[in-house]
């Protein structure tokens, strides 16, 4: 590789150079890449939101399920009927 009588001529040098600063990059960049997970950073789907407010006890079951129709039908509100009955379960939350 460019070695001419015992020395180095200036492209090896930079060759090396080049190769070098290009190695430590790549080393950085792989670093980077592990600490931030270098997954998908999507958002939650509407049933998963749902989901985990069920879990954390946000919702009821019943309002669990009508969100979860609401979603499949496409419809933005849940309707009337749905909405008495997320009134009525905020009522017994609530203290009197």
């Amino acid at each position: 590789m460019m070695y001419w009588n015992g020395q180095w001529n200036w492209g090896a040098w930079m060759g090396m150079t080049v190769m070098m600063v290009l190695f430590w990059g790549a080393v950085a960049w792989a670093i980077v890449a592990a600490v931030r997970g270098s997954g998908s950073s999507n958002p939650p789907s509407a049933p998963q939101i749902v989901d985990e407010r069920l879990a954390r006890g946000e919702i009821s079951l019943e309002e669990h399920q009508t969100l979860h129709q609401a979603i499949r039908t496409g419809r933005s509100t849940p309707t009337t009927s749905s909405q008495g009955a997320m009134s009525a379960s905020a009522s017994r939350a609530e203290p009197s």
